[in-house]
Order: structure tokens, then C-alpha cells, then sequence
């Protein structure tokens, strides 16, 4: 099944952010795995660009997933088509993590984007097969298999950090953007 979705225009947003000063508001950004396949970025990249133009108050809001694995035993993070494309659009949107959801986007895509992951599998699991992946995926986050640490290049740290601060400057929250660049060093192998 595909997924196609209008991404939102810059007024659209500015008035999603009106209503989002009341309430947190989660904005959800599903993408397909054909997307994926075919390495096509263009509509999260505008989601993206969208935003920033709007100058709106998105932070940590942002909800991405990919559909089309879900009866894949391997974690997104493990798949070599999720790593290239999620690696793709963090080097066009390197600032992302400004805008997505640390807690449930942050693990998968960093552990996509890392040249090494660490991880914690239970020490003699047994192999699942499909049904079982699936369940555990949507059963609450149990035994789901998630990166402990990663390694970066200095280079992809520095491209992050920087494009991290001058969009906290751009949205006049430095102090947020500190703290995304603090979760990203956290997460390095020292």
C-alpha cells in the first residue's frame, strides 16, 4: 500500500502553529517505502523547508515513519535502503532534529545516519520470525532492539551542530538546539 500525503504550505503551518501554542501538537510525516527505495526525498524535504519558513513551533514534534517494513524481523536502522535514504535527507536537512521527536525518532534515525551502532540485544534471543517482529514493534517498545551508541564521523557531527545552531538562531531558540547537539554528543562513543 502507498501513502501520499499533501505536504503543508508555509500559511498552512503558520496556522497549524497558532493552533499548536494551545496544545502540543504531534505532526505526523509517514513515508512510503517506495520512497525509500527509489531514494526519493523531495516531499520530506519540503515538509521540512515548510516549516522553517513558517517559523513555527514544531520542535520535537515531528513524527516520522516508514511504512512497508513492518513484517521486516531487522529494525529500520538495519535495513540498507532505510540507512541510505534517512542518510540522504539528513545531509539535504541536516537541522532536522530540531523538529523531530527525540524520544521516538531520534534512536532509528541516528542509529540510520551513524557509521557504527552498539546495540543491546538480549544476550541468546531467540530468532523471530515476521509475526512476532511486528507485534513486539507495537507492543509498547518491548524487546525492541534500539542503537545504545553511535559513531559519527567529525564531519557529519560538525554539518549537524552547525546547521543545528544556525536554525536555533534563525528560530530565536538557541537553548532547544543546544540541547538537540547535547543529545546527538551523548549519544557518541566516547
Amino acid at each position: 500500500m502507498e501513502y501520499k500525503f499533501n505536504i503543508p504550505s508555509k500559511q498552512e503551518f503558520i496556522e497549524m502553529a497558532k493552533k499548536a501554542e494551545i496544545k502540543k501538537t504531534l505532526l505526523g510525516l509517514p513515508i512510503d517505502r517506495a520512497d525509500v527505495e527509489k531514494g526519493d526525498i523531495r516531499q520530506v524535504t519540503k515538509f521540512f523547508e515548510n516549516i522553517v519558513a513558517s517559523k513555527s513551533v514544531f520542535k520535537n514534534s515531528v513524527m516520522l515513519s516508514i511504512s512497508g517494513y513492518d513484517f521486516d524481523t531487522r529494525e529500520l536502522f538495519e535495513i540498507d535502503e532505510v540507512r541510505q535514504f534517512i542518510t540522504k535527507l539528513i545531509n539535504r536537512v541536516p537541522y532536522l532534529f530540531y523538529y523531530v521527536h527525540l524520544e521516538e525518532c531520534f534512536p532509528w534515525m541516528m542509529g540510520c545516519y551513524s557509521d557504527s551502532v552498539t546495540t543491546a540485544r538480549p544476550f541468546n534471543q531467540k530468532p523471530m520470525n515476521a509475526v512476532e517482529a511486528s507485534h513486539r514493534r507495537f507492543n509498547l517498545g518491548q524487546d525492541i532492539t534500539m542503537p545504545l551508541k553511535l559513531s559519527l564521523t567529525s564531519s557529519k557531527v560538525k554539518a549537524l551542530t552547525n546547521s543545528l545552531k544556525v536554525l536555533g538562531n534563525k528560530v530565536n531558540d538557541i537553548d532547544y538546539a543546544n540541547e538537540v547537539i547535547d543529545t546527538i554528543h551523548n549519544t557518541l562513543i566516547k
